[in-house]
């Protein structure tokens, strides 16, 4: 019976041990538990992963620049062409790792790792065949004047650069649903 101080109210007696509640108790289902499979669908983000993006596009970018660098300095090869396929590496990374949704947003990231690594390439090789001729002494002024004069103000040189760049933007736009 139920008091002011005692609010709970039942209309048989507790069980004296856990033998006779389990003896009182509904039986169990014998069967065990199985639980529900999923099968064919992945998560998908909704967010652009912003950390992954950027150390995929830096790996990506470091690994294709080493390369374009070596190929330019060790076999004495000067493709400005290599600008296009740094810049279709670096969209596929940023999509790998970033995800698929916000275009724009790894078009930028693409396109600032495109830019910086271009830039950097292209000095380290200027720079390369400026302490070739000149020794260990040349100056930063002389590297900075062979990247503008055989880099900066080659026709073929920029179109490379120019459809590198529009390479990056475009794939990172087409490779949206993929």
């Amino acid at each position: 019976m139920s008091t002011k101080t005692r609010l709970d109210f039942d209309l048989k007696t507790a069980p004296d041990s856990w033998h006779i509640a389990a003896e009182e108790g509904p039986e169990g289902d014998p069967t065990p538990l199985r639980r529900k499979r999923y099968i064919g669908t992945l998560p998908v983000a909704t967010q652009i992963d912003f950390i992954t993006s950027f150390l995929a596009a830096l790996a990506l970018s470091t690994v294709f620049g080493t390369l374009w660098y070596l190929i330019e300095t060790k076999n004495g090869s000067r493709s400005p062409w290599m600008a296009v396929g740094l810049g279709v590496v670096i969209a596929i990374a940023v999509r790998l790792g970033g995800g698929r949704d916000h275009p724009d947003t790894r078009a930028v990231i693409s396109v600032v790792f495109y830019l910086s690594t271009l830039l950097v390439v292209a000095y380290l090789v200027e720079r390369h065949y400026n302490i070739a001729l000149w020794g260990r002494h040349s100056s930063l002024a002389g590297s900075e004047q062979a990247l503008v004069k055989y880099r900066l103000t080659e026709p073929v040189t920029l179109a490379a650069w120019c459809l590198g760049l529009a390479a990056t933007v475009q794939l990172s736009y087409l490779l949206r649903r993929r």
